[in-house]
């Protein structure tokens, strides 16, 4: 599989284990060329419509609140408070 950039799309800040070590998340679009697999950083790879989005299983805010960004979702107030 490859990626191909194609624009930016935000910053997203959130703190991380049991320290709140900050980390800031870079996001970008993307055009995917192939089959995404799973390597030796993710355990799988799946695909899902819209509102099929397993939100309690992603387990990163800042990720969520992309998410909800890009699709234009309403942010939930946990959202807000983490990030």
């Amino acid at each position: 599989m490859r990626a191909v950039i194609t624009r930016f799309h935000g910053f997203y800040r959130e703190r991380y284990g049991a320290g709140g070590f900050p980390i800031l998340a870079i996001v970008y679009l993307a055009q995917l060329t192939g089959s995404p697999k799973a390597r030796s950083d993710v355990s799988e790879v799946r695909w899902f419509r819209r509102e099929a989005l397993p939100w309690r299983e992603i387990a990163f805010p800042s990720v969520r609140q992309a998410l909800r960004a890009y699709l234009g979702a309403p942010p939930s107030r946990a959202i807000r408070r983490g990030g």
